[in-house]
C-alpha cells in the first residue's frame, strides 16, 4: 500500500470509486486471462503476448499509415514498442508528434487496454472519421503501450498487485525499481524511496533502468517535434499537469488548464463521467516523471490521466 500525505490521501479516496481490491475480485480476474492463441480482444484485457501480435498484425495490414519499431528492450529481454501512426508513412517522423504511453506502473492493465483502444480507433477508421482523418493526415501520432513489459507479464502469472519493473537491485533481496520515479529531474525528491524494498523505489541512481534509457534515448532523438504528450496511468478520474515536484508552474501552465478544462466537461458530455483537472503535486501527490518531459519538450501540452478501473 502507497502511503500519501494525509490530507491529500484522503482528499483522493473520496474521488475514486470504492476498494480496488473488491473491484478487482469483481472482475475475476482468472477469467480475463487469455491464452495467447486466442488472439487480441478489444472487449478484454490482454497478454503481452498478444499485445504483440496485434502491433504486429496492426503494421502489416496498415502498413501505408502504420510502423512499428523497437526503442529498446528491458532486463528480460523483451520487446519495447513505439508505434507510429500518420499519412504517408516514412522511416522517420517528419510531421507534429502526439507521444501517448501507458503501463509504466505494471498492474495497471486498464491504461494498457486504453492506449490500444486509442490506436485501433486512430488506424481502422481513419477515412470514417473526419476528425481521425485530419488529426493523421497532420501529426505523427507515436504510441509506447506498454513502457514496463516484464513488470506486466509478472502480473499475468505471478502477483496482480506488482508495481515495479522486474530488474534485480545490489544489495537487495528485493526485485525491481518504480521506473516513473527513476527520471533524471528532481531525482530523489517527495514521493519517491530509496529502500529497494518499497514499491516507489527510484532505483540507486537516475536512468538506471533499461526501460526509462529507452524511453529517454527516443525522446531526446525526437523532442523538436513533439507538441502533445499523454501519460496513462489507473486508477481514478484526474487529468494532470505540470509540475509534480512543487507548486511551482510551467510557462505554459494557463494553456494546458485550459484544454484540461475542455477535455474533462467533453468526458462530462459524453459518459457523464466527472474528472478533477489540475497539477500533479496539488491534485494528487508529488512525482517528478511530468518535470522531465516538460523540460525536454518545452512549450508542449503536457498530460497525466489518471483512468478508472485497474
Amino acid at each position: 500500500t502507497t502511503i500519501y500525505p494525509a490530507s491529500r490521501k484522503q482528499w483522493y479516496q473520496r474521488r475514486v470509486r470504492g476498494d480496488v481490491e473488491e473491484i478487482i475480485k469483481r472482475h475475476d480476474v482468472s477469467r480475463l486471462k487469455r491464452n495467447s492463441e486466442d488472439g487480441y480482444d478489444y472487449t478484454k484485457f490482454n497478454t503481452f503476448e498478444n499485445i504483440e501480435k496485434e502491433l504486429h498484425i496492426i503494421v502489416e495490414e496498415y502498413s501505408d499509415i502504420a510502423r512499428l519499431d523497437v526503442m529498446g528492450t528491458t532486463h528480460e529481454g523483451r520487446n519495447m514498442y513505439a508505434l507510429r501512426v500518420t499519412r504517408d508513412i516514412g522511416p522517420e517522423p517528419t510531421k507534429p508528434i502526439v507521444l501517448i504511453d501507458a503501463g509504466i506502473h505494471a498492474r495497471e492493465w486498464v491504461s494498457i487496454s486504453t492506449i490500444m483502444y486509442i490506436i485501433n480507433q486512430v488506424v481502422r477508421n481513419p477515412d470514417d472519421d473526419s476528425l481521425i482523418k485530419a488529426f493523421v493526415d497532420s501529426y505523427d501520432f507515436v504510441f509506447m503501450p506498454v513502457l514496463n513489459p516484464d513488470g506486466y507479464v509478472y502480473t499475468w502469472t505471478t502477483d496482480r498487485l506488482w508495481r515495479k519493473n522486474r530488474a534485480p537491485n545490489n544489495n537487495s533481496r528485493c526485485i525491481g525499481v518504480d521506473l516513473n520515479r527513476n527520471w533524471d529531474y528532481k531525482w530523489g525528491g517527495k514521493g519517491t524511496s530509496g529502500n529497494p524494498c518499497d514499491i516507489d523505489f527510484r532505483g540507486y541512481s537516475a536512468f538506471s533502468e533499461k526501460e526509462t534509457i529507452a524511453v529517454r534515448n527516443w525522446v531526446d532523438k525526437q523532442k523538436s517535434k513533439v507538441v502533445l504528450y499523454i501519460n496513462f496511468h489507473a486508477y481514478g478520474q484526474l487529468w494532470m499537469t505540470p509540475y509534480g515536484y512543487s507548486t511551482d508552474t510551467p510557462s505554459n501552465e494557463k494553456e494546458m488548464l485550459a484544454y484540461s478544462r475542455i477535455a474533462v466537461n467533453a468526458i462530462r458530455k459524453v459518459r457523464g463521467t466527472s474528472y478533477e483537472y489540475g497539477p500533479v503535486y496539488t491534485t494528487i501527490y508529488p512525482a517528478s516523471r511530468k518535470q522531465w518531459y516538460q523540460r525536454r519538450v518545452r512549450d508542449s501540452l503536457i498530460y497525466l490521466l489518471v483512468i478508472i478501473t485497474i
